[in-house]
């Protein structure tokens, strides 16, 4: 698969080794009237970068007064000029943790800056972009959690040269949680033009924390930055928190906020947007509103809004809030389970306006007998193999000595004995799995194995993770060198805010070149709970196997557990195998929607609705076969300790499917006996040529 890099991590190709830059010979103007391109960022349309105005007529102090977060003038950076930087002058040294912190303190007033390709210029910073390299500046992270998030970054821009025009400007933010393994992107945005006059540029960006950073990009021509400030505005009537959406039921939807206090009243608006985000139809216009929900209703289903809100008091209006999309898709409804028999059932839903496909799953209740400990999650990934590299490749599997570069953006991973687990920039390896932290480091996307939602809320919350982890040693040069790191993250579902939060971070220590076993201990889950396994640190891969996560349940407490996931199935139904092992067990499922947001044409981001009600199916009913044979023309078929084993005489071409028409196992090296890796309890059919057999057990 291939993968796009965001403009925000342009660090990352100067970060893996930057030419020397060269002198610019150039004949450079005085300093001229300096005029200001205000700008903000719109995040919630779909395209990553747009310029608007942030207000016609208006300037921020118009909401509030100013109040000054960081200022920079470069005038430390003494030497050279803008017609002849100081590129022999390094301003940066070595930071192997992080590469974004890296200018060296003394050529600013506020330390903790950083910059690549970047040198003093009389005054200035020059950023010396060519067609061949990028270069960058960025602040040092910024507590800008204040004021409603909304912050404000400004500075004076021109290129070095008369004539000369930069094109490939961007200019971005990031609210980094103190370089955590998950950051807030914040939004992008692209100059498109800057010349050789000074002008000040101002962009407008909601959801700051407390470590937010901002990043400019050049790109295929030098600038030269100054005078940047980053500030925000004390409101006379604060923006509120504009919350996601509940109750979304396709016509109508709920729509809440935070309360202001002293507001008189609430202006929302909802509406569709056209291409550039400007408001096409309205639902709702400053809809004066007193308390902090409102019920929409008139909606189209399927069809995308965006709502806005101001608070008011006093003759003031707030800026409104970020643009919140709502492109949701209702909740499927379950339909009747039908064909309950030995070794498989169907389940059905209706079919959802705008969805263009479903995610399903299914559970089966596992009870504790006695008080004590309990396996909630056991991934042992004895047999996992990768997949053939070429038709004819016989190899088994990459390993730690025989690594590749190739890896899944973000796959389901069906072989699991718990349904519903994710891999992210993941690759499976020969008996454990492979998460490669190149592009947490230099993509900045997650590389993790990620749960699906889990019951801990037993023993007040407090549950071990247990993992053995391996970490590839990194010698990068300016990215610095060490061992690939991990950081496991548990993730709560915030009813609230409709979404998933951080709720505890932990970093296991000394992950080395060798295997090391890791008891982790965490103390808030919830009912609604994700871990997510993440590779940090260093651009190398981190190996992980046996993952167990155990929790002190009561005699008679219960897990819905997970034991089929189906992702992105175009199809309202599915047929799906009962194992022999959940004979007799209660078994429910769900169903929701997904609906394609954004394609780029590298990447594809889709919504996923809520989830249906929890429906109940009945009592597992699966017989199964034990070591059976199935004959037939040319190969002969038995199952030897959860392996499915093809004499193969003919030498043909082996697959091995689910009922649902996944691909289990596939073999074209032409060997006379197949074995599949361990395979969970079901059914499957195997295809040797032109002749395919039904296996179960």
């Amino acid at each position: 698969m291939q993968h796009s890099t965001h403009s925000l991590l342009a660090l990352a190709a100067l970060a893996l080794g930057l030419t020397t830059a060269q002198a610019q010979d150039s004949a450079l103007q005085n300093r001229q009237t300096v005029t200001t391109v205000r700008t903000a960022v719109k995040t919630a349309l779909p395209t990553s970068a747009r310029l608007v105005p942030v207000k016609t007529a208006t300037s921020p102090t118009d909401y509030g007064t100013e109040v000054t977060l960081v200022t920079e003038d470069f005038s430390k950076m003494t030497n050279g000029s803008m017609e002849n930087p100081a590129t022999d002058e390094n301003i940066n040294y070595d930071n192997p943790d992080n590469a974004w912190i890296n200018m060296t303190d003394s050529y600013t007033q506020t330390p903790g800056w950083g910059s690549h390709n970047a040198y003093p210029a009389g005054g200035c910073i020059y950023l010396n972009a060519s067609k061949r390299d990028q270069a960058q500046l960025n602040t040092p992270m910024i507590n800008a959690s204040a004021h409603q998030g909304i912050v404000f970054l400004q500075f004076k821009a021109r290129t070095p040269q008369e004539g000369l025009l930069a094109y490939e400007t961007t200019v971005e933010a990031a609210e980094t949680y103190n370089m955590s393994p998950t950051w807030d992107f914040l939004g992008s945005a692209r100059i498109p033009v800057i010349n050789s006059e000074w002008q000040t540029y101002e962009f407008m960006y909601y959801g700051a924390g407390g470590y937010t950073l901002f990043n400019i990009v050049a790109d295929g021509a030098p600038i030269v930055i100054d005078d940047v400030k980053v500030y925000q505005i004390d409101q006379y009537s604060p923006t509120p928190t504009a919350y996601g959406h509940r109750y979304y039921h396709g016509s109508d939807f709920n729509l809440r906020w935070s309360r202001v206090e002293g507001a008189e009243r609430y202006l929302l608006s909802v509406y569709t947007a056209d291409e550039d985000g400007e408001p096409a139809d309205y639902l709702l216009q400053d809809e004066a509103v007193t308390d902090t929900t409102y019920t929409v209703t008139g909606a189209v289903s399927g069809e995308t809004y965006y709502y806005t809100v101001s608070s008011e008091q006093g003759g003031h209006r707030s800026i409104p809030t970020k643009p919140v999309r709502i492109i949701d898709v209702a909740a499927p409804t379950l339909g009747e389970v039908d064909n309950l028999v030995d070794g498989s059932y169907k389940a059905t839903w209706s079919e959802v306006p705008g969805a263009e496909r479903y995610n399903y799953l299914a559970y089966h209740k596992r009870e504790a007998a006695e008080a004590g400990d309990f396996m909630v999650t056991n991934l042992d990934f004895t047999g996992v193999r990768a997949p053939q590299e070429a038709p004819n490749d016989t190899l088994t599997g990459w390993t730690i000595e025989n690594p590749s570069t190739n890896t899944w953006g973000d796959v389901a991973i069906d072989y699991l004995s718990q349904a519903g687990w994710r891999g992210t920039n993941y690759a499976p390896y020969t008996d454990y799995i492979c998460l490669d932290a190149f592009h947490y480091v230099y993509n900045h996307s997650d590389s993790g194995l990620i749960s699906p939602e889990l019951d801990l809320s037993k023993d007040g919350g407090r549950f071990t993770l247990g993992v053995d982890l391996y970490g590839a040693f990194y010698n990068g040069g300016l990215a610095g060198s060490g061992y690939t790191q991990c950081a496991v993250a548990l993730f709560n579902y915030n009813e609230e805010n409709d979404d998933y939060e951080q709720a505890e971070l932990v970093y296991p220590k000394d992950v080395k070149n060798a295997w090391q076993s890791y008891e982790l201990q965490f103390t808030k889950g919830t009912a609604r709970s994700i871990v997510g396994i993440y590779a940090v640190s260093y651009p190398e891969n981190l190996y992980v196997d046996n993952v167990k996560l155990t929790q002190h349940y009561e005699a008679g407490d219960y897990l819905l557990d997970p034991f089929y996931f189906g992702r992105w199935l175009e199809a309202t139904s599915v047929t799906v195998p009962v194992a022999k092992s959940l004979n007799g067990q209660d078994l429910y499922h769900r169903v929701n929607a997904v609906r394609v947001t954004d394609n780029d044409g590298w990447t594809v981001k889709r919504k996923e609705g809520n989830w249906s009600e929890l429906g109940y199916i009945g009592k597992g009913i699966s017989v199964g076969i034990s070591n059976a044979q199935t004959s037939y023309a040319t190969a002969r078929v038995k199952v030897e300790n959860g392996c499915i084993v093809v004499n193969n005489p003919a030498g043909e071409s082996v697959s091995v499917y689910t009922t649902d028409g996944k691909l289990a196992h596939a073999d074209r090296s032409g060997a006379t006996t197949v074995t599949t890796p361990a395979l969970p309890s079901g059914t499957y059919v195997v295809k040797a040529g032109k002749h395919s057999v039904k296996v179960t057990f």
